[in-house]
């Protein structure tokens, strides 16, 4: 006979009004468990490909979930109080709204900043304080700086054109304040050459008749090896000896 399950057939613990929120924690340990339990069946009846679709799918979550969390916390702070970003982080801000197709009243609303501030950045994309990456993009290797540098100090009577000129018939198409620019700098050190290592091979012999090894060796035979005196006056091979 089915009876319905209700309330008052299933009573609630006593006060546990007063534990939900741990048990609820519990809950989500336990969910995650059972998720990882069904990835790794996937994995093991080879379905890679949907496993690694649901792995995405929840980092994809859990990553929304954490930036609401801090999204929250951050429009909680007056817009006077907030942290400016570095130079660095806002030329990332104007990369990733490149990538992601975002107008100006988008991206100020994912970075909790105004839409005149975006305005700002891309006005003075070029100032060197105000935007800048990680690395300068525009800078040249350390040998060419080298390059420079040693030209000047082997040649101190050639100028900064001629150095430009000779650099470009090799390649290198330097301007002549770079040049300039780059004499006036610290001396570069001579870059190290590191030489490439080389591991080496070593033959394990795991059974019978693996490896096989050859010994030369001369055998002396009819009279031993040369002497300076006929018949043993003779070169090391056959019929003297075996090799």
């Amino acid at each position: 006979m089915h009876y319905e399950l209700t309330d008052e057939t299933i009573p609630l613990p006593k006060n546990w009004s007063k534990s939900v929120r741990h048990s609820l924690l519990n809950v989500f340990g336990l969910v995650r468990m059972s998720m990882l339990a069904g990835r790794e069946y996937l994995l093991r009846k080879g379905v890679t490909s949907t496993a690694h679709i649901q792995r995405l799918e929840t980092e994809v979550t859990l990553l929304r979930e954490e930036l609401r969390i801090l999204g929250a916390q951050m429009k909680r702070v007056p817009s006077q109080r907030r942290p400016q970003y570095p130079p660095v982080e806002r030329m990332a801000i104007l990369e990733l709204r490149a990538m992601r197709g975002w107008n100006q009243a988008e991206t100020a609303r994912h970075f909790f900043i105004s839409d005149d501030t975006i305005r700002s950045w891309l006005r003075r994309a070029d100032d060197d304080s105000l935007l800048q990456t990680n690395s300068p993009v525009n800078r040249f290797p350390e040998f060419v700086r080298y390059t420079v540098q040693q030209i000047k100090l082997f040649c101190p009577g050639i100028g900064k054109l001629k150095i430009a000129g000779t650099l470009a018939r090799a390649g290198i198409h330097l301007g002549k304040t770079t040049v300039e620019r780059i004499l006036l700098e610290k001396p570069v050190k001579e870059p190290e050459l590191k030489l490439k290592e080389y591991s080496t091979c070593e033959i394990v012999s795991k059974y019978a008749n693996h490896t096989w090894h050859a010994d030369l060796t001369a055998v002396p035979i009819s009279g031993g090896f040369w002497t300076n005196w006929i018949p043993n006056a003779l070169s090391p091979r056959w019929p003297v000896c075996w090799l």
